[in-house]
């Protein structure tokens, strides 16, 4: 009995690998078939070699392109970052000369503050400059006002003061 399992088993195992070995030719057909109509539409080898040719042109335009879009690309980056640097050096300028402008300022705003402060009677306040008091350049106020409008003055001789400080 165990011999005749045993041939049973081979002839069960011979009849699967003649099945498999039927779809593999069938499927191998099928290959076949659809590999004889690409080729059919495709006449000959020429044409492969054409097409191929083709299909590389296209890419190496299209690399060119590419490459140039590219190096266009970065002279512009590189360009405004030049503008960039350009800018930040020239801010950079101002403000040392405007922080060198700015400590004289502040030194003659309180020297003029001082000044003033001494000029003034008693320490009082006073909103404007008045006859009785100096201005800062040393003239009176009459003085600062006939020099600033001397048509004023030929009407009234006796009003034009009687020292007048050209400075």
């Amino acid at each position: 009995m165990a011999a005749g399992e045993s041939g049973s088993t081979r002839n069960a195992s011979d009849r699967m690998e003649h099945k498999g070995t039927q779809a593999t030719l069938a499927r191998d057909e099928t290959d076949t078939t659809h590999l004889d109509s690409i080729t059919s539409n495709l006449a000959t080898k020429q044409d492969l070699q054409t097409l191929l040719l083709n299909i590389q042109k296209l890419l190496t335009a299209d690399t060119a392109a590419i490459k140039k879009d590219v190096q266009q690309f970065t002279d512009r980056v590189s360009a405004t970052e030049n503008d960039i640097q350009d800018i930040r050096t020239e801010i950079s300028t101002m403000q040392n000369t405007l922080s060198k402008l700015q400590t004289p300022n502040q030194v003659l705003t309180s020297q003029i503050s001082a000044l003033e402060d001494r000029h003034r009677p008693n320490n009082v306040k006073i909103p404007g400059p008045t006859k009785h008091r100096p201005t800062l350049a040393g003239t009176h106020f009459l003085e600062v006002q006939y020099l600033l409008e001397p048509t004023r003055y030929l009407h009234n001789p006796h009003r034009v003061p009687q020292q007048t400080r050209w400075t």
